[in-house]
């Protein structure tokens, strides 16, 4: 498997920390967390600019990207993108459909 950099991977992706490379206190606070080697995470939200929102068993968390540059992952599996399907709901009524377009 590839490594390479939180920040560098597309959403839908699962991913396994490899390896974080910072100083001692945001470890501290990223191990609080639940980020350590070998915690698999998933990437639901990648903001190229701005910050990467990933879940894990403890929950979903927003990252920002200087903290997301430092983490090191490989990638595991990631999901296939439906473009162009679209869950709509129809008004009031609780029967939904796929809409394509």
């Amino acid at each position: 498997m590839v490594q390479k950099k939180l920040v560098h991977v597309y959403p839908g992706t699962y991913v396994e920390i490899v390896t974080i490379d910072t100083d001692v206190e945001l470890l501290k606070r990223l191990a609080e967390l639940g980020f350590i080697p070998g915690e698999r995470i998933h990437v639901v939200v990648n903001n190229w600019d701005n910050y990467v929102v990933v879940e894990s068993n403890r929950g979903r968390f927003g990252l920002p990207r200087e903290i997301a540059e430092r983490i090191i992952v490989k990638e595991l599996y990631q999901a296939p993108i439906c473009m162009g399907h679209r869950w709509r709901g129809r008004g009031k009524s609780k029967k939904r459909r796929w809409k394509f377009w």
